[in-house]
């Protein structure tokens, strides 16, 4: 049975770090430096209000929470470099590593995690997420109704200890957690002006070939991560040609995508044999997509109600983006794919 979404490939980010804002773990010297980035850039680097993929896949990059996600997407240390959970299951007491600094060599300390988790639950901060991701920490739905400025849920120690009361026991508070909502921010830095993340300079993944090359200026800057997300087609397939599946398996055998990734992308992404990225829960590295074979998909086409593709009617392609601007390099490498296939 094929189904009515085809992947065409999944993402992968590469993006070319010469400055970190507000990195903690992370020292710079306090020269001035520039964030170049490979494609248009975020919305926001403020990871309290960030709610989509273009501002998070920096924010994950720029910024730190208590804890992360590893390889496997199970939540590791991160500032903090341990914690103890009570027996009742709704305490945890967080122990923050003491190498943990922001770009300017401050040390994060307990008051700055307090600090990031009230800001991010201030009604004037804006969050879209805050209530999803840290609802369960007590406290939290006062500090958004506005009825109070203290988190009551999270109690400060001493400079690297930090303790989390949640309201019930909760498997997966640890992974919430791990979400930018949760992220640590410097207080100085965020009252320094309302465009305190600053604004980033371009760069297009025209210039990647530049920043591979291990004899160049920019190869010991280059920092490669993967992006658990997926790029698709779907096919309509309550309207004519797509209510046929031979039609659309034929388009799918039509298009090289392992041509597209290499010469359009960059080898920046990895063909997807389906829906779910590698990793992530649910992956089934068994599951195969359909290869590029033109001859196929000639064959299927002939085999269809439609005989051939001069007989198909018209198909309209609606795609997001922005007025005026071009086609993206790769969906025209589709469309010409379509054609000549």
């Amino acid at each position: 049975m094929i189904k009515s979404r085809i992947s065409i490939f999944t993402s992968a980010l590469i993006a070319i770090i010469l400055i970190l804002t507000t990195l903690p773990g992370c020292v710079i010297s306090a020269n001035k430096y520039d964030l170049n980035l490979w494609d248009s850039g975020p919305l926001t680097l403020d990871p309290a209000i960030s709610s989509e993929m273009s501002s998070h896949i920096y924010v994950m990059q720029i910024f730190s929470g208590l804890v992360k996600f590893d390889a496997q997407l199970k939540p590791v240390p991160d500032i903090a470099e341990s914690w103890d959970i009570s027996a009742d299951g709704k305490t945890y007491t967080f122990y923050l590593r003491k190498e943990a600094k922001f770009h300017d060599g401050r040390p994060v300390t307990s008051t700055d995690i307090k600090y990031s988790l009230e800001r991010t639950c201030d009604p004037a901060t804006g969050s879209q997420t805050a209530s999803t991701y840290l609802s369960d920490i007590i406290g939290v739905q006062d500090v958004l109704s506005g009825k109070s400025k203290d988190l009551a849920g999270v109690q400060v120690i001493d400079a690297s200890t930090l303790k989390i009361t949640i309201d019930a026991p909760t498997a997966y508070f640890l992974s919430k957690m791990a979400y930018p909502t949760a992220f640590v921010v410097d207080k100085k830095n965020v009252e320094s002006g309302t465009d305190w993340w600053q604004k980033p300079k371009e760069i297009s993944k025209e210039y990647i070939d530049r920043a591979q090359d291990p004899a160049g200026p920019f190869a010991n800057q280059l920092h490669i991560f993967p992006e658990f997300s997926l790029q698709y087609i779907g096919f309509n397939t309550s309207k004519p040609p797509f209510d046929d599946p031979l039609v659309r398996q034929a388009f799918c055998y039509a298009v090289d995508k392992g041509r597209i990734i290499k010469l359009i992308q960059k080898d920046m992404a990895t063909k997807a044999e389906g829906i779910i990225p590698v990793d992530m829960p649910g992956y089934n590295k068994d599951v195969k997509g359909l290869d590029f074979d033109p001859a196929k998909a000639k064959e299927l086409l002939a085999k269809s109600k439609y005989g051939s593709a001069a007989n198909l009617p018209p198909i309209i392609l609606t795609t997001g983006g922005y007025g005026g601007v071009d086609v993206a390099d790769y969906l025209g490498a589709i469309l010409q794919d379509w054609k000549q296939n």
